[in-house]
């Protein structure tokens, strides 16, 4: 009777398990919900609430210029909010190396000048979008005055106020070969505001302004470049703030590419957010290879790339562990670029 009796049991097992798979699938405890564009990768933590990312990009500025200017009155403002870096150094210059570096961790020899995506192609496909592609991350690189306006997979430089060398993501060749991959992921800023509204904004977002919302160059009629940046972060990260990103835990980080001139003085970062130290500050030795291995490790995507490898991340700045110290391990195939049509 007993040797029945479990018989009895474990067919009762076997038909109810069968009768799951049959009614949810075989990936339904794996399938990301339908339509979100966060979902993190199976490999990332679960430990970690943050699943988006706001990066905004400023240009060329030393720390010292920024912090207690007067010319910078709103995002002074922020600092006793956020928590910053007196300690964050490119050492790179011009723009280009340092956007291929925070998209790599190296430069791929991007370093004498602003060349065009055809001229120096980068056939690597070990760069951070692709890993996040893989992985099922949304990405987007979100550019003020993009030439096209999100019709086409942008390879041209018109001048001011869009600078293409600020757009490292189509020097690369598995981005910038498939256009229809291109346009989905390099979009309008204009389009990110009904983004936010909608809550389907990206994993990744790269928010690069022009030239003259950067800092980099003067706009027409302005006497301080500086102030007209200020000025542009104060309509902009209010915008970002308000969404339900951020109120869900996305962290903003508000980063400088270079310091000025040739010189290799710290530029800034700040970190705003619901799980960020509110007013704290350290020395840390960080670069943009920090800022990368901190985005891989939130999104769980690896091997670390170039000097994320042996950089320190800025988990000091936040209250809750980043998705770990370690991503997974390349799959198999790590050369050939995938894609998928979003």
């Amino acid at each position: 009777m007993r040797h029945t009796h479990r018989v009895g049991l474990l067919t009762f097992a076997v038909v109810f398990i069968a009768s799951l798979v049959w009614v949810f699938g075989p990936h339904a405890a794996h399938s990301p919900a339908q339509g979100s564009a966060r979902a993190k990768p199976a490999s990332a933590s679960d430990s970690s609430p943050i699943n988006t990312v706001f990066v905004v990009m400023m240009e060329n500025t030393d720390w010292s210029l920024v912090k207690g200017s007067p010319s910078w009155p709103f995002f002074n403002s922020l600092l006793p909010t956020g928590a910053h870096a007196e300690n964050y150094r490119s050492g790179i210059h011009p723009s280009l190396p340092n956007y291929v570096t925070l998209e790599a961790g190296r430069t791929f020899g991007e370093t004498n000048g602003s060349y065009l995506p055809q001229d120096h192609p980068i056939s690597s496909t070990a760069h951070l979008v692709t890993q996040l592609h893989a992985a099922n991350v949304d990405w987007k690189y979100w550019a003020e005055n993009l030439p096209g306006d999100g019709t086409t997979c942008n390879t041209t430089d018109p001048g001011a106020p869009y600078s293409l060398d600020h757009n490292a993501q189509v020097y690369f060749d598995d981005v910038r070969s498939d256009e229809s991959y291109c346009i989905a992921h390099e979009r309008p800023y204009g389009e990110l505001a009904s983004a936010l509204d909608a809550n389907t904004v990206s994993g990744y977002n790269l928010i690069v302004p022009n030239d003259y919302d950067q800092g980099e160059k003067l706009a027409p009629g302005s006497a301080d470049k500086y102030r007209q940046a200020d000025e542009w972060l104060s309509r902009q990260i209010p915008m970002l703030q308000a969404s339900a990103a951020y109120a869900a835990g996305a962290p903003i980080l508000v980063l400088w590419d270079e310091s000025t001139g040739t010189d290799t003085s710290p530029s800034g970062l700040l970190v705003l957010g619901r799980y960020v130290k509110a007013g704290y500050n350290n020395s840390v030795a960080y670069s943009h290879g920090s800022t990368l291995r901190t985005m891989q490790e939130i999104f769980g995507v690896g091997p670390f790339l170039g000097s994320a490898a042996t950089s320190t991340d800025l988990s000091d700045f936040f209250t809750v562990p980043l998705a770990g110290s370690s991503p997974p391990p390349p799959s198999a195939d790590t050369t050939a670029p995938r894609f998928r049509r979003e």
